[in-house]
């Protein structure tokens, strides 16, 4: 799925242009040269001056960067053919961005890519970070959006641990039907953000691969790179532009395990932050790691498209809510005796769910208050009965006399809570303090989960 998991590649012009039956020689008479019209070449010079550079075995040439590289990476379709994908592992690359699709320049028809499957199958199975792409040609919002859904449908057998990403680009040479539509900057842009906007919106990470010259004349840069993450094109030792999460900098790098020239990248974004899309979630948060399991393995999303909120209370809807995911969302019939679960809201399956199986309590006979902050015992005591649901082992049971606020525990979460802490699911804000009657934060609540899921292995 998705991971759930946000943008192309030159990769793709060997494909498409096999495609449409354009020999491998004829191709490499028709190598585009970059448009560099528009370039800001103040910034090729900022980049220089910064000092930084980095030398790639792949391409045995040193390139200027902006920032430090955090990882790298390939690029590949069908033209690479089969690929050692464990030599590639041990050749130093730590992801792939696999070609699935692409719209025929000609006749408009989507494809899969004929190696798709073997190639994600065999870059996860190595143990690389893999995201993949469509060599787009859309040229209505309709069919960006269209494009969009053939990738989802092809993706849902799969766990993506990067961005699912729209390659817009011209057939080499200015041709195809892209080039032909003569579209304004809007409409080209307005056709990159529904294919981003349309993945996001089920729970993916959209990223878009441009080179300079599709970012500087066709596409207005700034609208979408103010949304969505870029993976730049640019061979050559400099980029011409700046504010790119990866760089693809050649087409004909060598790696062992894959025969003859393919395309490698830069990532100047650690990958685990390239496959998130909460701006408020960075790597080195005591909360990081279990943002990232709670959004990857869906229990519960964002408030927004870029904000995880970390730190804002969850309600106690919401853990029904997740705790209904966990079980696969089953359906779900009969009444409700709680007044204040609205019918239609989105926490209401979740919540007559686990009153139906003896998962959650009231406030009252009539009132579930799904509205209200959780506290960490009631997270404790809902934990308890779904794994009782489950019939999950319970004897785990740690004294609270350690805390010395253990007795302020309520009755009713004193066994949950015991098995809690004696299960090292929830442990004390403090060594010496439990805070049981405290909010429990959004980021507590997905640590909390984490621990519980992978220790059930059959949860995931």
């Amino acid at each position: 799925m998705k991971l759930k998991l946000q943008p192309l590649l030159f990769t793709i012009l060997w494909t498409v242009l096999l495609l449409f039956g354009v020999s491998a020689a004829a191709f490499a008479g028709q190598e585009r040269q970059e448009n560099t019209a528009g370039a800001d070449y103040s910034k090729i010079l900022a980049v220089s001056a910064n000092g930084l550079t980095f030398h790639s075995k792949y391409t045995n040439a040193t390139y200027n960067i902006p920032s430090n590289v955090k990882a790298l990476g390939v690029d590949v379709s069908f033209w690479q053919g089969s690929i050692d994908w464990q030599q590639v592992k041990a050749d130093g690359i730590d992801f792939a961005m696999i070609r699935a699709a692409g719209r025929d320049s000609a006749t408009g028809v989507i494809t899969t890519d004929s190696w798709f499957e073997r190639n994600i199958k065999g870059a996860q199975a190595a143990g690389l970070k893999v995201g993949v792409y469509i060599f787009s040609q859309a040229i209505t919002v309709q069919e960006a959006e269209e494009e969009a859904d053939y990738m989802l449908r092809l993706l849902a057998p799969y766990d993506l641990d990067l961005p699912v990403v729209i390659d817009y680009e011209f057939r080499s040479g200015h041709t195809g039907r892209l080039a032909e539509a003569n579209l304004t900057k809007t409409m080209a842009t307005n056709n990159v953000l529904a294919f981003c906007n349309y993945v996001s919106s089920r729970g993916y990470i959209p990223m878009l691969y441009a080179n300079t010259d599709m970012l500087n004349n066709y596409l207005n840069k700034d609208d979408i790179l103010a949304n969505v993450d870029l993976w730049y094109a640019r061979y050559g030792d400099t980029p011409y532009i700046t504010g790119f999460a990866l760089w693809q900098y050649s087409n004909s790098g060598k790696v062992n395990g894959v025969s003859g020239n393919v395309d490698c990248n830069f990532s100047f974004v650690d990958l685990d932050e390239l496959g998130i899309p909460f701006d408020d979630v960075t790597q080195g948060k005591w909360y990081f790691e279990a943002v990232l399991y709670a959004y990857h393995n869906d229990l519960f999303d964002g408030v927004s498209t870029h904000a995880f909120a970390p730190d804002a209370a969850m309600n106690r809807g919401m853990l029904a809510t997740v705790l209904y995911r966990l079980e696969g969302s089953p359906a779900v019939g009969g009444e409700t005796a709680f007044t204040d679960v609205k019918a239609g809201s989105w926490y209401e399956k979740g919540v007559r769910w686990a009153e139906q199986n003896g998962i959650v309590n009231g406030v009252s006979a009539n009132l579930f208050s799904p509205n209200t902050d959780l506290t960490r015992e009631q997270i404790a005591a809902m934990l308890y009965r779904y794994s009782q649901y489950k019939e999950y082992d319970v004897r785990d049971s740690d004294s609270l006399a350690k805390y010395t606020d253990g007795n302020s525990v309520s009755s009713y979460a004193v066994t949950g809570m015991k098995w809690a802490v004696g299960s090292g699911y929830l442990r004390g804000v403090t060594a010496q303090t439990l805070c049981p009657k405290e909010s429990a934060s959004r980021a507590q609540v997905a640590t909390i989960l984490m621990r519980f899921c992978e220790d059930h292995t059959e949860i995931e």
